[in-house]
This record gives structure tokens, sequence and C-alpha cells, in this order.
């Protein structure tokens, strides 16, 4: 596919890629800008999407790079979707990557793909570690009061210890016994 610009409509002093590049195409009044570089994206605040910061009119505007791609190629998004990265990678902002979803559609291919999974330590609501659970199971011996114990130990319930050691939760472990 070969790179194709189009100006951001919000800020048309800036062009955006299919690839996800975005750049200056006009000489800003004041301030430094060259045209036609490349804006380095950065991830703000500890997230993981890149994005740019865009000059109009003397106020700065950050934007996320696949959202800008997305409403050059595709189009606005529609109410109540969102832009969906199909390959899960949300590094990649390229438009044959980018899809408007609906947030149900959206949770559900990360379901899909692997990126949220409810199994063990991933699920919020998990007390124990995938080394806890495998601690368990090997000092498991089946001794009278040994699960209480555990239970203890780890500040969870004493049925959800049995439940372990028996192979009703964390069976995803199961197989790398």
């Amino acid at each position: 596919m070969i790179e194709q610009w189009k100006v951001i409509q919000s800020h048309p002093d800036y062009a955006v890629s299919n690839y996800g590049n975005v750049k200056r195409i006009v000489k800003p009044k004041r301030g430094r800008g060259r045209v036609g570089a490349i804006l380095k994206p950065r991830i703000p605040g500890g997230g993981a999407y890149p994005a740019v910061a865009l000059f109009c009119e003397g106020d700065v505007t950050n934007w996320y790079v696949h959202r800008l791609v997305a409403h050059a190629f595709i189009g606005p998004c529609p109410e109540g979707y969102e832009v969906n990265h199909i390959d899960g990678n949300k590094q990649n902002p390229r438009l044959e990557n980018l899809e408007y979803v609906t947030r149900s559609g959206n949770i559900q291919h990360a379901f899909r793909t692997g990126l949220l999974s409810r199994q063990g330590a991933r699920n919020s609501k998990a007390v124990l570690t995938d080394d806890d659970v495998l601690a368990i199971r090997s000092e498991y011996t089946g001794k009278y009061g040994q699960c209480a114990n555990f239970a203890r130990r780890y500040g969870v319930s004493h049925s959800a210890i049995q439940d372990i050691v028996h192979g009703r939760n964390w069976t995803h472990l199961l197989a790398t016994e």
C-alpha cells in the first residue's frame, strides 16, 4: 500500500497518512516547526496509545494518532462507537489495522485476541498470583488441616484452596505443572 496523506480538518496546518504518520504542511506563523517534518508521537501519561501535539491558533491539542487516521480515512466516528485496533497492537495506527466498533464489540475483540483475560491473576478480583497457586499445589499433600493453613497464609477462603488443589479453579495452570 502506498502512503497517502490527508489534511486534518480540525487542524489544517497538519496532514495524517494511512501509515499513521503526522506532519506539518504549513509553516507556522510564529515559533518553530519545519514544514514536511513528521512529528514524533509520544505516549502520554503512561498510557498505551501514541499521541501528537497539534497547534492551532495558539492552542495546543493532544490527539491520539489512531483517532486522527480513522477520522481522516474512514470518516467521523459514529456516536456510540470507538476505534478498534484489529491486531490488538495499540502502537500500530495504520489504516488497515483500524475499524469503528461499539464498546461492547471492542471488549469482545480484546477477549478473543487475549488482550483481556479473566483467567488467574489477570482477573481484576484475583487475590492470588499464578506463583501462589503453583506453590499451593506443589506443597499440598492432602494432610488434614492443610487447606485451612493455606487459606490463612494466603488470605483466601478454605473452599478457594480446595478448588485450587482439586483442579476446579486456576485450570489454565494445570497444563504447566
